[in-house]
């Protein structure tokens, strides 16, 4: 019985120790800010291949956007009418793109389909080390944790990442972030203008 109690109480202490890297609530989270360096945390993308976050950013910069998971149709949506019809536009300027969420590749796969694009740009953090990294994990209600187990091949410990959307120079620095902590619905997010906007003007400024 003792054995089995303090099992237990490991068990729960482990878990404790996981959430604790969650900001409590999408207000709270406490994210990096423009002109620091990002982390290198490994990854991996839709086709199941393992990258480092920095292998992938390489010599270009990166317009690096976090969504909650396939099954958030709020992030598809807006993927599909803010950003995806301006990838061709965003690729001539010279930017790398990626998708970043908590779901493991069978998920993502589909995110791909939805999306119309090549699985290998969409990448899986699924226990959230980049997302707690960045600042932006925040710790879910129990209603959510089977659902993001689920998607997570178990990984996912209870978080989503806040609505994010990041430049990173070719130096692996933020040079422009867009966090919306609570823009739940789609139209609260970034729109497409305001994107290639900032996008034209960090080219144009030779910023990136």
């Amino acid at each position: 019985m003792y054995k089995l109690f303090i099992s237990f109480a490991f068990m729960a202490i482990t878990v404790l120790s996981a959430n604790a890297q969650f900001a409590p609530t999408a207000t709270a989270i406490k994210p990096l800010f423009v002109g620091q360096a990002v982390p290198d945390i490994a990854l991996v993308d839709g086709n199941g291949v393992s990258k480092t976050f920095h292998s992938v950013i390489g010599d270009k910069p990166t317009l690096v956007m976090f969504y909650r998971g396939d099954w958030c149709f709020n992030c598809i949506n807006h993927f599909n009418a803010e950003v995806v019809p301006n990838l061709q536009r965003i690729n001539a300027l010279g930017y790398n793109v990626m998708f970043i969420g908590p779901d493991m590749p069978d998920s993502i796969r589909t995110t791909a389909r939805k999306l119309n694009v090549s699985p290998s740009m969409i990448y899986s953090d699924a226990a959230g080390e980049l997302s707690v990294a960045m600042g932006i994990a925040w710790q879910q209600q129990e209603r959510m944790l089977q659902m993001l187990t689920t998607y997570s091949g178990g990984r996912n410990k209870g978080f989503v990442p806040a609505v994010a959307t990041f430049v990173i120079d070719a130096d692996k620095n933020i040079l422009f972030e867009d966090i919306r902590p609570s823009a739940i619905p789609t139209a609260a997010r970034i729109k497409g203008k305001l994107l290639m906007a900032v996008l034209e003007n960090l080219v144009d400024c030779g910023c990136d």
